[in-house]
């Protein structure tokens, strides 16, 4: 997770460019995902594409910003509640 916080912190400083960060965050959680559904859908989303599982984006852009740190939660296996 510390990884991805640091591809943010990049990214946010300029110090890389939005395709640059979707592909690093791409290559960095892709061996962990444990919720591959709502990383296939992140990355559609991120890439200006709808998802079709989730419900995801803003109509304010600032907050469409905060949708990378969802790449956070890609490596978290998902546990319903009964």
């Amino acid at each position: 997770m510390e990884d991805g916080f640091d591809l943010m912190a990049k990214y946010e400083a300029k110090q890389i460019g939005y395709e640059d960060f979707i592909d690093a965050c791409k290559t960095l959680y892709t061996p962990t995902v444990a919720n591959s559904i709502f990383f296939s859908d992140l990355l559609l989303h991120l890439n200006n594409g709808k998802p079709l599982q989730y419900a995801l984006g803003s109509s304010v852009k600032a907050l469409n910003r905060a949708d990378a740190f969802f790449f956070t939660l890609c490596d978290i296996r998902y546990i319903g509640i009964s």
